[in-house]
């Protein structure tokens, strides 16, 4: 379900300022975890890392590897 997405679309002020500080414009969805409201987990692959949008903190991958890979084990 890879989908390229504005980063504006992208309902997270930490990824955002992250993508806005890097020049990135656009980024990829790489899939959610099907739920909704504030237990819904989405990843999205943004200036070649991956990053987990959720009701808190965005997780990326290369800051807090454990954590991402436990958030991903529920993304379909």
């Amino acid at each position: 379900m890879k989908t390229t997405i504005q980063i504006s679309e992208i309902n997270s002020n930490g990824i955002q300022a992250v993508a806005a500080r890097d020049g990135i414009t656009e980024g990829t969805l790489i899939g959610d975890n099907g739920k909704t409201g504030d237990a819904k987990i989405t990843v999205y692959e943004v200036g070649g890392g991956r990053v987990a949008n959720t009701n808190g903190d965005p997780v990326w991958e290369d800051e807090a590897p454990e954590a991402f890979a436990e958030l991903m084990e529920t993304i379909s």
